[in-house]
């Protein structure tokens, strides 16, 4: 295999940790994902257009209040008190109520927005990250079936929706990701991945399973200037 590989794969890198600057970013994680999630959302925001009626929430105060959340691993409910700390420090206005928190959860109207973010929080690793693998995974909506017990049976796949990623080997950032029902395949995702991608990076090289392994795929990325590893 080696004379089928670029040299710079073939040397390993010693990772030299400095563990002053990883105890001191393992410590304050929390609070520096409040700043850099606020920061983030902030350069995105856009002016909200008001409408007549009953005032609707802020959905940039509302992104934020559900990424927390999922940072949190908490519920909604639970997660109220880690809201507080957020509006506490300035970075939202208000604490939404859970079941808003829920609803929002459904709202295609956010989903633009969270494309923005995860986008802008990969870029400043521009420099660092040069190789990229490609892979999927299901999701439940409504139950608390695994995928990997559903994956096969097409009756019960109706239930989940196929999230589709490109990340960075060396950091695991996310550089894009695409959203289809459960029974679309891996194969035809693999182009807008690489593309959007290569938009903020230089892919030198990119790995997946059989599953993206194609002529076309190959070519595109040979196109791309990436060495394709399937």
């Amino acid at each position: 295999l080696e004379k089928y590989l670029p040299k710079e794969v073939l040397q390993k890198k010693k990772l030299v940790r400095n563990w002053s600057k990883y105890n001191q970013a393992q410590v304050q994680e929390k609070l520096l994902f409040f700043k850099l999630l606020h920061d983030v959302t902030e350069s995105i925001r856009e002016p909200q257009i008001s409408t007549h009626g009953r005032p609707s929430e802020n959905k940039y105060d509302i992104v934020k209040a559900l990424c927390v959340v999922i940072f949190s691993k908490l519920s909604s409910r639970r997660s109220i008190g880690e809201l507080q700390m957020v509006k506490a420090l300035g970075y939202i206005n208000r604490v939404p109520h859970f079941n808003t928190l829920t609803n929002y959860l459904r709202n295609e109207s956010i989903t633009p927005i969270l494309h923005q973010i995860y986008l802008e929080f990969a870029k400043p690793l521009r420099e660092i990250e040069t190789d990229f693998s490609v892979d999927s995974t299901g999701m439940s909506q409504f139950n608390l079936r695994r995928w990997l017990d559903v994956k096969f049976d097409r009756k019960k796949l109706r239930d989940f929706r196929k999230l589709h990623i490109i990340c960075g080997v060396e950091t695991n950032i996310i550089t894009y990701a695409i959203i289809t029902d459960s029974y679309k395949a891996d194969c035809p995702q693999f182009e807008e991945l690489l593309r959007k991608t290569a938009e903020n990076f230089r892919v030198k090289n990119i790995s997946g399973d059989s599953a993206y392994l194609s002529k076309l795929n190959c070519r595109l990325a040979v196109e791309y200037g990436a060495h394709p590893f399937f």
